[in-house]
């Protein structure tokens, strides 16, 4: 199982990236067997995508992509792998935004949580 965080090229290893760089996108997925477990979590900058796998047990790699269909493809094959080795996701955490709120303020009430109505269509027939 130690070649799961592995490549059969050695992973790029970027500078840290600037906290303005960030992107919007971070999740994470635990696989389990028994007691022992593999984390995938996938990060962002603005130009690249990172996919962090730490475990089992001590391993941890690093592997850096140009775009986020490459990740995802990287991703499948190695869940694809932990699942065949008898793992099982165990859980999963997205998290749809970073940093800070980025309004000064509050836009008071949720506009979107207010009763729906139909509005008709000027140009169906009206029924009578």
């Amino acid at each position: 199982m130690a070649d799961v965080a592995r490549t059969p090229q050695e992973p790029v290893i970027p500078a840290e990236p600037n906290p303005s760089e960030l992107g919007a996108v971070r999740e994470a997925w635990l696989f389990t067997r028994g007691a022992t477990s593999v984390r995938i979590v996938r990060a962002s900058t603005r130009a690249r995508m990172f996919l962090h796998v730490y475990g089992p047990d001590t391993d941890t790699g690093m592997h850096e992509f140009d775009d986020i269909l490459g990740c995802m493809r990287y991703q499948a094959e190695l869940e694809r792998r932990l699942v065949g080795e008898g793992f099982s996701l165990e859980r999963f955490l997205g998290e749809r935004r970073s940093g800070s709120e980025r309004r000064g303020a509050g836009r008071g009430s949720d506009r979107r949580r207010g009763v729906l109505s139909a509005v008709p269509n000027p140009s169906s027939p009206v029924p009578t």
